[in-house]
């Protein structure tokens, strides 16, 4: 799914992502999976907006049961996974760190060097 670089998307790519997760059958917390999109597609729309450009966000659940989750944005400029440098009474900062609880993260540059691709692997549920 492709989305503009506004924050009114946050919610659209949520509501996608649910109905989506539901569709394909995927067996685990569609409400960790919409997590997930909801910080990684804030990031994008927060730090890597550009005029004219979008956001693409990709769902795939795997032979394992675990789910995939790409968000690509625009902007090259590497993620800072490393720990987390939010203070108690900070409104943000959080959100990478949130996601690493439940998923593991990575990130690729586009092959163009024309932005990045962050990634959330969800593992297949337990059970």
């Amino acid at each position: 799914m492709t989305y503009s670089m506004v924050p009114r998307v946050v919610s659209l790519a949520r509501r996608h992502t649910q109905r989506l997760v539901e569709r394909a059958g995927w067996q685990g917390e569609a409400d960790v999976a919409v997590l997930v999109v909801s910080e990684l597609v804030t990031n994008a729309v927060r730090y890597a907006r550009a005029p004219g450009r979008v956001l693409t966000l990709r769902l795939r659940v795997l032979e394992c049961g675990g789910l995939v989750v790409d968000v690509s944005d625009p902007l090259p400029d590497f993620p800072c996974f490393d720990g987390d440098t939010t203070c108690a009474d900070d409104e943000g900062g959080r959100g990478l760190p949130l996601v690493r609880l439940v998923a593991e993260l990575s990130w690729c540059p586009a092959p163009d060097g024309g932005g990045k691709t962050v990634r959330a692997c969800l593992p297949p549920p337990l059970g």
